[in-house]
């Protein structure tokens, strides 16, 4: 198990109310309540990261795959046109 230390946090007294009700109900301790507390809260932060950099390469994506949208339909243009003119010549009519 990783080793532990001893820290002090200074709280309401509101909130250490709420602490030991809850700890009483569920038949903990104040340490094994905070501790998952905080490993929630890391966690939540965590995957907040996580979904952010998940969005900034979305959005990084998204730009490049316009801009090969936009190259791959210039090219589709260019070939439709290119077909058209063999085509009409094909059969006789100037393009």
């Amino acid at each position: 198990m990783a080793e532990t230390r001893r820290i002090m946090v200074c709280l309401p007294e509101s909130i250490i109310d709420e602490v030991d009700d809850i700890v009483s109900n569920e038949k903990k301790n104040r340490s094994e309540f905070i501790k998952e507390a905080v490993y929630s809260v890391l966690l939540e932060r965590r995957k907040a990261g996580v979904r952010e950099q998940m969005r900034q390469g979305y959005v990084e994506m998204a730009q490049i795959n316009l801009s090969m949208a936009v190259d791959l339909c210039q090219a589709e243009e260019e070939a439709t046109v290119c077909y058209e003119r063999k085509l009409a010549w094909s059969v006789g009519y100037e393009y």
